[in-house]
């Protein structure tokens, strides 16, 4: 019957704090790769709407912003097991070697409470090494890292310090 009204919900509408951040991350000219943060087991991003909908899947910072992202512990292979042994043992000048050697310059938090949401997968062994908002701040907060933009009160984004940090290639 074409009277009837047809109404479609998409399963996650996109907070437009994380727009925000996805417009910020895609026009920044310098082309150095992200961290995601919480660390999940495999290559997928968590990542809560504004509805109440769950977006799990691959990281929506290389597929909006055309950006490299390491947003999972499958994503660093093979120096996966080395940053979570570090990360354990606080050995926080070697995770700053890490992520230079990996040019990591930005690393993106989103500070949702996930576990609650999701115990076990995509968490998992991750758990082992940050458990939750409480880890994930004193990780950040001991590393040689400066916070560069906030949007709204779960996105931040931080970027590693120029004294840590050597690109690749640099003159």
């Amino acid at each position: 019957n074409k009277d009837e009204k047809m109404e479609f919900k998409a399963s996650i509408k996109m907070d437009p704090g994380y727009e925000k951040c996805l417009q910020y991350i895609r026009e920044n000219t310098i082309d150095e790769k992200y961290l995601t943060l919480p660390l999940t087991v495999s290559f997928n991003q968590v990542l809560r709407g504004t509805q109440g909908g769950m977006y799990i899947g691959p990281s929506t910072i290389s597929h909006l912003t055309g950006k490299s992202d390491f947003n999972g512990y499958q994503v660093l292979f093979t120096f996966s097991q080395t940053l979570l042994e570090l990360v354990k043992a606080k050995e926080y000048r070697a995770i700053e070697t890490l992520l230079s050697v990996l040019n990591i310059k930005y690393i993106f938090y989103n500070s949702d409470d996930f576990y609650k949401y999701f115990p076990h997968f995509p968490y998992e062994h991750v758990r082992e090494y940050l458990l939750g908002n409480d880890s994930y701040n004193v990780f950040l907060g001991n590393l040689a890292i400066t916070k560069k933009q906030s949007f709204g009160n779960l996105y931040n984004l931080y970027e590693v310090n120029n004294d840590v940090y050597f690109p690749r290639i640099y003159i």
